[in-house]
């Protein structure tokens, strides 16, 4: 008898301790990742295009290039295209249109119908500059604005007549009116003078028009003026 009690015991033990279920798992916490680089660009290019309508166009072009670091959409190109050619920079505006062309996608493309009468109208106001001169470290202003230092790369300058100075100290500058071809290249090759070997004479006569030779050989009609070896 005792064994069965025992038993019975062992058994009601069991049923009154039933096991225990796990407690459920908490799902991990929400981390907020912030925007999107899409949305940063999205929100950058909103600011960018208000300056547009409002014609702040400095402000227009730096926005879309920061929105396009942000996230490369070649909409963005078109637009800063847009921007640079208001401000007759069209040098810029024909390199950012020919990127939009490359890269956009054709559905993109399509919504720009016009855009092989584009490019053509911009590469006519572009006109390449390759310019040599004898003396390195030169600046070089074209229209009154500097393009850089020689020797000078080739370089896409906007077409049409512009002053062409080049600077050096110990140098008698050098300034001319050029043509600018559009579409097509300008070669200029450019000498200067050192002042410590070189004069400059400035003839003028009454009337004018007298026609001036130094040495026997046409040195042009007055008024006028140039350099010459010293001596």
């Amino acid at each position: 008898m005792r064994s069965v009690f025992f038993a019975f015991a062992l058994l009601g033990s069991l049923i009154a301790a039933p096991a225990r279920a796990a407690p459920p798992k908490q799902p991990p916490p929400v981390v907020d990742a912030g925007p999107t680089p899409e949305m940063r660009m999205a929100e950058l290019k909103a600011k960018a295009d208000a300056s547009m309508d409002e014609r702040h166009y400095d402000e227009a072009i730096a926005g879309y290039t920061a929105a396009f670091e942000v996230f490369p959409d070649p909409a963005l190109l078109y637009n800063r295209s847009r921007a640079h050619e208001a401000r007759g920079e069209y040098p810029e505006a024909f390199g950012d249109m020919e990127k939009f062309a490359d890269t956009a996608s054709p559905e993109l493309r399509q919504r720009v119908p016009r855009l092989t009468e584009l490019l053509l109208d911009l590469r006519n106001r572009v006109a390449e500059l390759e310019l040599s001169c004898n003396v390195v470290g030169a600046r070089v202003l074209l229209g009154g604005k500097e393009i850089g230092t020689t020797p000078l790369k080739p370089m896409r300058v906007n077409a049409g007549r512009a002053t062409l100075e080049i600077l050096m100290e110990g140098q008698f500058p050098f300034k001319k009116e050029i043509e600018l071809k559009g579409a097509g290249k300008t070669a200029i090759d450019v000498s200067l003078s050192a002042k410590a070997t070189n004069g400059l004479l400035a003839i003028k006569t009454t009337p004018d028009g007298a026609t001036v030779l130094v040495d026997g050989k046409p040195f042009g009609r007055a008024p006028t003026e140039g350099l010459l070896v010293a001596g």
